[in-house]
């Protein structure tokens, strides 16, 4: 089957989850295929932040079906009560979409950013599933844990962050409408030689994802740590990759997570930031099909046991 055929075969549908967020799904791929790979976003992104490794890994002819999804609050998904937008509450979003969408055949997980921490509480919260139904994983630019040490975690604790995302909650419109005037200004005012805070602020103001489900998810950020789920993860082939240039959650963390992980290969990208997947798919999609390639071959042994 050619790239081509794969690209116009993607298929949109939502799942429902327990408490009635409609998650919106794509998926692209022979359903038969021998292994599915699912694709899990980062905070205020959506599924087509993965195009660019979604096509390096049709091209790479891997036998996959591609599964990606909307997180509750992002992209074409609906949103859900502001006390549910916590990491926790994605892992199990997670398992209702596995359930629905991919219910058999082995399946490599692949998160950036919030979907590696969701990932990682899907370990704490489900450790069956890790070597069962789950039977590789990759964790990029993540963290287990520890982000109140991050620069952006710095942030986070900052009395007038927190004052905002209070108001954030709160007042969701008079806050929605304050961050659009505010985004009009810093486009206006931006230019080429503004220096890297600048440009970030420009980006989270312009950023479509609701003012409620950007405030919701970073305040539980602070309180993060699956650091007990690594070691679960060591029952499958797991990879970490990050770049050395990613302020968000620095190679540090990554490399912390693989010593961490029984038997975890690590994949550091040189002068890749935190969107990686966008700035440097390639090795990023690499990775992936040698995931796909081990499952395949523990698969091709299993049966000729």
């Amino acid at each position: 089957m050619s790239a081509t055929t794969i690209e116009l075969s993607a298929r949109r549908y939502s799942v429902t989850t327990a408490d009635g967020v409609e998650l919106s799904v794509r998926e692209w791929g022979r359903r038969s295929a021998g292994t599915t790979v699912v694709l899990l976003h980062g905070h205020t992104l959506r599924t087509e932040c993965w195009g660019f490794v979604r096509r390096e890994l049709i091209g790479s002819g891997a036998d996959v079906r591609i599964v990606a999804y909307d997180h509750r609050g992002h992209g074409k998904s609906s949103e859900g009560e502001s006390s549910t937008y916590t990491v926790e509450q994605l892992a199990r979003d997670l398992r209702t979409v596995l359930e629905t969408a991919v219910p058999a055949g082995p399946i490599v997980l692949v998160g950036h950013s919030m979907g590696a921490m969701a990932i990682l509480s899907f370990a704490a919260q489900f450790p069956l599933e890790i070597g069962s139904r789950i039977s590789a994983v990759a964790l990029i630019s993540g963290a287990a844990g520890g982000l109140t040490a991050t620069p952006m975690g710095q942030k986070l604790n900052n009395p007038v962050f927190q004052t905002l995302r209070h108001a954030a909650l709160l007042a969701p419109g008079f806050m929605t409408r304050a961050k659009t005037l505010a985004a009009r200004a810093a486009k206006k005012y931006s230019h080429e030689a503004a220096g890297p805070q600048m440009k970030s602020l420009t980006a989270t103001l312009q950023n479509k994802t609701p003012i409620r489900t950007l405030a919701g998810f970073l305040g539980n950020f602070a309180k993060f740590d699956a650091t007990d789920a690594l070691e679960i993860l060591g029952a499958v082939p797991t990879t970490v990759i990050c770049g050395t240039e990613d302020t968000m959650t620095p190679v540090e963390f990554s490399l912390s997570m693989a010593a961490q992980i029984p038997g975890a290969q690590t994949s550091i990208v040189e002068g890749a930031g935190h969107g990686i997947i966008v700035e440097n798919p390639v090795p990023v999609a690499s990775a992936i099909v040698d995931l796909v390639e081990a499952v395949a071959s523990a698969f091709t042994l299993r049966i000729a046991a």
